[in-house]
């Protein structure tokens, strides 16, 4: 392939396949399967796709247990912490605030949230992670005297939660800072 000024580009892909209703019967469900076999693809070396045969089915499922009750773990054991990326207000060259990413901590390694959230969710622990990466990178705004704005991510099914509105009123009121700087 070539890109519009004429310089070659080149790319890779890895395909995760599922079936409805044989691998899943809900949309949420199959998606983490098929996202389960896009990793055997990967890991398969890539320019693959992943078909499941029946042992991988309960290979896969077996899979997304282990890493649902991984992350579950990970929540209770606090070890999502935030990451910032930095927002760059590129008329002044300046930091103009920080996006809040969740990572969570495995053997020494920081796992990105594509790889995980998606658990947190099916396993109803959403709210959970938002409350603690919210409540770390609050603290840590707070303690670095930064003016600027934090950008917040949420999951629309923390915000479900009936107390999450209260606990993110007083987890904002609690880290000191001026409410006027988190972004949602």
């Amino acid at each position: 392939q070539f890109a519009p000024d004429v310089s070659r580009i080149a790319g890779s892909v890895s395909i995760g396949l599922a079936i409805y209703p044989l691998h899943a019967e809900n949309a949420k469900d199959l998606f983490l399967f098929a996202d389960n076999m896009m990793y055997k693809a990967k890991g398969a070396g890539k320019h693959q796709i992943g078909v499941p045969g029946e042992q991988e089915v309960a290979e896969v499922f077996r899979d997304m247990t282990a890493t649902t009750m991984m992350v579950v773990k990970a929540i209770n054991e606090r070890r999502i912490v935030p990451f910032f990326q930095p927002i760059l207000d590129v008329t002044g060259n300046r930091i103009a605030g920080y996006e809040v990413l969740s990572r969570l901590e495995q053997d020494g390694e920081h796992m990105e949230a594509a790889r995980f959230i998606e658990y947190a969710e099916k396993a109803g622990a959403i709210h959970r992670l938002d409350t603690m990466v919210m409540e770390q990178a609050l603290l840590k705004l707070a303690q670095s005297g930064f003016p600027g704005y934090l950008f917040v991510n949420l999951s629309p099914r923390a915000l479900a939660v009936s107390d999450f509105l209260t606990t993110l009123k007083a987890t904002v009121r609690n880290a000191g800072i001026a409410p006027g700087q988190v972004v949602f």
